[in-house]
């Protein structure tokens, strides 16, 4: 497995937070499983360029790549990408497949009955006019990230004045919003209690898609699911689901968010690109694992 290659952004140059013990986990992992691991500055402050964060790559024959880090902007995954590429390293999703499944408003656009019903607004006039498709209480998040870390509140509006609050926080915060805001049905998730935040810990599980296999699911919350096991019937419409999904993103390495509401129903309720996606730590190198095998098998053939 020697051919396999990943990028990492440099991890000591990384601001703390809730995802950097699994990234380090996640790098330790790929080596143990044969990727040659190369570090890159975290962004172009530093070095400049594509080209210099990775000057000291040889080029190549061809060789599958990943990249392990935090969500990096369109610009800057373009450039890597095409850097990369230029040197033999093959990312996973090209720049258009990264942005459908990070950008909200992308993935919703083909993600259709599969997901709740989403508006995408530009300005506050756009916001108001959402609310002749949607009713309060809204799900609040920029096209990227929402802002949960800070709890429940932040990220539900249940009236016109918080409504306001949110979107103007969000567009003013790019590496959320990218310029524009998301606002969704809320879903009444099964759920048995909440988190200090106030999130209520809904049955909601990830799942790790490469070449529209299911490698890796996990409870999306720490600890077990309150609601016990998935049955094989809920197993099966996770599966159904899934790959409904992946056939309309079309997104080769990509992460799904699934959520079952109180009628028993599963819905889509985010997708991200699974190089930037964080995973529950007793998952990581069963991953890991298998990612290498999908990797190194595709090379052989």
């Amino acid at each position: 497995m020697s051919g396999l290659f990943l990028l990492v952004d440099a991890l000591d140059r990384l601001p703390p937070s809730a995802s950097l013990a699994s990234l380090e986990a996640a790098a330790r992992a790929a080596a143990w499983n044969g990727f040659q691991v190369h570090h890159i500055e975290p962004d172009f402050s530093r070095c400049g360029t594509a080209e210099a964060a990775l000057c000291n790559v040889q080029g190549g024959k061809e060789r599958p790549a990943l990249w392990l880090g935090y969500i990096p902007d369109r610009k800057r995954y373009e450039a890597i990408y095409q850097v990369a590429r230029g040197k033999g390293l093959v990312l996973p999703n090209t720049p258009a497949e990264h942005a459908r499944a990070t950008e909200m408003e992308s993935a919703c656009r083909v993600l259709g009955e599969l997901t709740p019903t989403t508006v995408v607004a530009e300005t506050w006039s756009e916001c108001l006019e959402s609310l002749q498709t949607l009713e309060f209480p809204l799900f609040v998040k920029g096209n990227v990230q929402s802002l949960k870390g800070e709890g429940w509140k932040s990220c539900v509006a249940g009236d016109l004045g918080e409504l306001k609050s949110l979107t103007e926080r969000l567009f003013r915060s790019m590496a959320h919003s990218r310029g524009k805001v998301i606002l969704r049905r809320l879903l009444n998730l099964r759920s048995k209690e909440s988190t200090g935040l106030g999130a209520p810990i809904g049955r909601e599980y990830r799942l790790f898609c490469f070449r529209g296999e299911v490698l890796t699911r996990f409870y999306y919350w720490r600890g077990a699911d309150p609601f016990g096991p998935l049955t094989t019937q809920e197993n099966s419409e996770i599966e159904t689901l899934a790959q409904a999904a992946l056939q309309r993103l079309g997104v080769p390495y990509c992460s799904l968010d699934v959520g079952q509401d109180e009628d028993g129903r599963w819905w889509v309720i985010e997708t991200a690109d699974g190089q930037f996606s964080g995973m529950a730590p007793d998952c990581i190198a069963e991953h890991w694992h298998l990612l290498a095998q999908r990797l190194a098998s595709k090379g052989r053939r």
